[in-house]
């Protein structure tokens, strides 16, 4: 998902580039209200609110169906490593696996204008 000037810059510059890096062969979507020219499959999906919150709840319902596994990130993640043993986890039959940002940021420090309420 990749609404919003950052996001857009991020998902072609950082987050595409690295996951081909590290997962050569997987064919990597973009849900946008545009696309992005570096994808393999752009997913036509309107952003109703600000972050795309309301489009990433579709995201099973938006990617393509003969897909047996999505692997969800951020327009803003960067793969640094070897990432199939998150395919691995799907695969003996768990329904989700989430890796842990192993950055200084955690959710009580985590501030941003528009999510100030959360």
């Amino acid at each position: 998902m990749a609404y919003g000037s950052k996001a857009r810059e991020c998902a072609a510059g950082v987050a595409i580039p690295s996951f081909r890096k590290y997962a050569p062969g997987i064919p990597v979507a973009v849900a946008s209200d545009r696309p992005l020219g570096c994808e393999d499959v752009f997913i036509n999906l309107a952003d109703a609110d600000i972050g795309g919150r309301l489009a990433k709840l579709k995201a099973y319902q938006a990617t393509p169906k003969q897909w047996e596994q999505v692997l969800y990130m951020d327009a803003d993640t960067e793969v640094r490593g070897d990432i199939s043993f998150l395919f691995r986890i799907l695969e003996d039959g768990w329904d989700m696996a989430i890796a842990r940002h192993r950055g200084k940021h955690n959710f009580r420090r985590f501030r941003n204008p528009d999510n100030l309420d959360e």
